[in-house]
This record gives C-alpha cells, sequence and structure tokens, in this order.
C-alpha cells in the first residue's frame, strides 16, 4: 500500500479490544475524526494547527485492530518484508543514482512541503532533501511522521510507526514495529506492545 490505512469504524472506543484513533482527536464520532484539523494542542513546529489528519495520516491501530483492518487477500507486513523492500531500494537506488543508499528517504512522501509539514530530524527536513537527495519519493511509498499513541498522542512530525506482525522471541502481546525517524538509523525495528497505537500498511498476498 502506497498511503497508511484509513479504515475507521468507530474512534476512541476504549471498551473494545479493537481500538482505532485519530492522531490529536479526543471524540468518540468517527465522521469528525475524518474531517478533524489538528487542535493546537496537539499541533508542534513540525505538523500545524489545522492539519487534516485522517486523510493524510490515517488511522492509529492496535494490534487488534490492525487485524480487523487488514482487507481480504492482504496481510500485515513482516519484519522480513520490510528488509526485503530496503534490500531493493538499496539495489534499485545504486544503479539509478550512482552509489545513493538512502533507502530511508525513498519511503518519504515529496508531498510533505505542499502539506505544510516536516520531519524533525535534520537530515530529512524538506529543505535538506529537496537539495541533497534525487532519490526522495523515488519509492512512491509516500510515508509520512504519523506519530504513534501511548495514553498520549506523541511524536507526529518526528517519527513514523508501521505495525508488523512478527513476535519477538519470549514477549507476550507484543509486536515488532518498523520505525522511521533518520537517514544514519535505517529500518529501525523496535518491540511495543500490542496496546499501542500505530500506523498499518498491508501488503498483497
Amino acid at each position: 500500500m502506497t498511503e497508511n490505512m484509513r479504515y475507521l469504524p468507530k474512534v476512541n472506543n476504549t471498551s473494545d479490544d479493537d481500538q482505532y484513533r485519530v492522531y490529536g482527536y479526543t471524540g468518540t464520532d468517527p465522521n469528525n475524526a475524518r474531517s478533524y484539523g489538528l487542535s493546537p494542542e496537539a499541533s508542534n513546529d513540525y505538523v500545524p494547527a489545522g492539519f487534516a489528519v485522517y486523510p493524510n495520516f490515517g488511522v492509529l491501530y492496535n494490534y487488534r485492530a490492525a487485524q480487523a483492518a487488514v482487507p481480504a487477500g492482504w496481510r500485515i507486513p513482516t519484519q522480513a518484508d520490510y528488509q526485503k523492500l530496503q534490500s531493493y531500494l538499496e539495489e534499485e537506488l545504486g544503479k539509478r543514482m550512482q552509489g545513493s543508499n538512502s533507502a530511508v528517504v525513498a519511503l518519504l512522501s515529496d508531498k510533505t512541503p505542499s502539506l505544510g509539514i516536516d520531519w524533525d530530524c535534520y537530515h530529512l527536513k524538506n529543505e535538506n532533501l529537496k537539495k541533497d537527495h534525487p532519490e526522495w519519493g523515488f519509492s512512491g511509498f509516500n510515508l509520512l511522521p504519523a506519530g504513534y499513541y501511548d495514553e498520549k498522542f506523541k511524536h507526529a512530525g518526528m517519527r513514523a510507526y508501521l505495525w508488523t506482525q512478527t513476535v519477538p522471541e519470549s514477549y507476550d502481546e507484543q509486536h515488532k514495529v518498523m520505525v522511521i525517524d533518520d537517514i544514519n538509523d535505517g529500518f529501525l525495528f523496535e518491540t511495543y506492545h500490542n496496546s499501542h497505537f500505530m500506523s498499518l500498511r498491508c501488503i498483497k498476498n
């Protein structure tokens, strides 16, 4: 998928096993969540107040909701799927862009300036990407820094978090999450509890 999943049957439904959130939205009406513009309290230096969250960042899911959101014929990617994507991008960029291996930059959406948002990290800021990285947006993956939720909304404009279906050894109720926050860090895989809320991409079976 080239955008974050936007399946939203309900929102902020805290008594259910499958739970859904839209970054910064605190109400319970899915229709209002879809039209929500980021409040001044939830905005920061990288994502402005009024930003249209739902159509651009999509929905944040706990793991049970992520499983429910997967369309027929698709699945949640594994850590190995994302590592395969990284290897492919590094190989293709090396062929086409004279040794470039910035697979992270190739993942990022080149629409961030027109959307009025930016990344916190110096290496990923719009002005530096435009100037120094012709591979910006090369993959068509269109990744945006949508943040996540753990008791409060965190890191919009700073990081992107995507669920995988990979379960770490010796951990219960946790999964690996693919995290992007800097060119130098590459594709990070961190462990998060299933109760946290992350973005979701799916891959065809």
